[in-house]
């Protein structure tokens, strides 16, 4: 923020979750640590601040940035209501076989406050045919959706 002379950012040290308070968060030495609703006895966490992203959506948002690693199929139904102050809404999608049917939500939710969408996939490709390992944290899928209003 200081090297590109940012003065009108107030940045917040806490995890966008759909309520203020802590959570146990998974830090996996990257950029993909991650809150964990019911961690597991093996996990290893820490507990962080969290603050509930609905009560940053009071007025009109020209842009949301969501990139919160898996919290966006709780928060982006959770925000529901607030979606219609929000012009454009960026969402990365950590996408796997577990969360298809909340990925739909999502998509339901944009439909429902009358945002334009669309979808572009990235990451690696997954090969159907060799069915390589899959690493113990990493997603099936990323996929970015951005949603509009004309």
């Amino acid at each position: 923020l200081q090297v590109n002379r940012a003065q009108d950012v107030n940045a917040i040290e806490a995890a966008v979750w759909k309520g203020a308070g802590t959570m146990p968060f998974f830090c996996e030495g990257a950029d993909g640590s991650k809150i964990i609703p019911d961690p597991e006895s093996t996990t290893t966490t820490i507990k962080v601040k969290t603050v509930d992203l609905a009560d940053y959506i009071n007025r009109p948002v020209d842009l949301v940035k969501v990139d919160i690693e898996g919290a966006e199929f709780v928060v982006i139904p959770h925000v529901q209501s607030k979606l219609n102050l929000v012009k454009n809404i960026l969402i990365e999608c950590h996408l796997d076989n577990k969360n298809i049917a909340q990925f739909a939500k999502i998509l339901a939710v944009l439909a429902s406050t009358e945002f334009q969408v669309t979808i572009n996939s990235y990451g690696v490709w997954r090969d159907l045919v060799r069915k390589p390992e899959k690493l113990p944290n990493e997603f099936d899928q990323y996929l970015l959706v951005a949603a509009w209003r004309e």
